[in-house]
């Protein structure tokens, strides 16, 4: 794990190994904006299991929401990946949109219109603790301030290599150093992900690697 200070450090180090660059000549800002997006991508490729958090939260029994705001924990329905209620074993499932609100009596969740609570369980009369399983991206105030000793929990060799692919392929002047950058990455993703993008993720797993479509990342 390393900071975003660090990752910028080891950036401009690699690109100043790259045949006919000066490091001195690249900016800071642009590898940073580059790094921010590759950061992004990655973190919505996976669940990755450094980023997820548990929190139990309690409901209102009134309004199927909980009884604290959740939403500088969960900013986005897309990601909580899962809901258990009390000591259920089975995850609750996602309201399907057919489906009349008042009459459903089995318990499940659903976007909510409260913006301050992200999400409300149905029947909204249900009561108890629900045991909730999602993951927070950093906000985008560290990247625009930036705030450099931020650390950045999620694989340092994946976010290297791909934002030195992806400055290499726009200078556009080193094609054997951005296809080994373009390499790196791809290699280093299938090991991380073991083919698998709907399971949990470490970011130090090992595995023997597997095709991955890179292009889906550039651009």
């Amino acid at each position: 794990m390393a900071t975003i200070e660090q990752l910028l450090n080891r950036i401009e180090v690699e690109l100043s190994l790259a045949s006919g660059l000066d490091v001195q000549i690249h900016a800071e800002d642009t590898i940073l904006a580059i790094l921010r997006r590759y950061y992004n991508k990655f973190f919505e490729y996976a669940w990755w299991e450094d980023y997820l958090i548990t929190t139990t939260y309690t409901l209102d029994g009134v309004t199927g929401h909980t009884t604290v705001n959740t939403f500088e924990a969960i900013r986005r329905v897309k990601d909580i990946f899962s809901i258990y209620y009390d000591s259920e074993f089975i995850a609750l499932p996602r309201k399907q949109n057919t489906v009349n609100p008042t009459l459903i009596t089995r318990k499940c969740y659903a976007p909510s219109t409260d913006a301050t609570k992200m999400f409300k369980i149905f029947p909204i009369a249900t009561t108890g603790d629900i045991h909730v399983i999602y993951r927070t991206r950093l906000a985008d105030a560290v990247w625009e301030t930036p705030i450099l000793d931020t650390e950045i929990n999620m694989d340092d060799e994946v976010l290297i290599s791909a934002t030195c692919y992806d400055y290499l392929a726009a200078e556009g002047s080193n094609p054997d150093d951005t296809q080994k950058h373009k390499d790196a990455t791809i290699s280093r993703l299938a090991e991380l992900t073991k083919g698998d993008t709907d399971g949990l993720h470490s970011k130090s797993q090992q595995s023997n690697s597997y095709p991955v479509d890179w292009d889906q990342w550039h651009g």
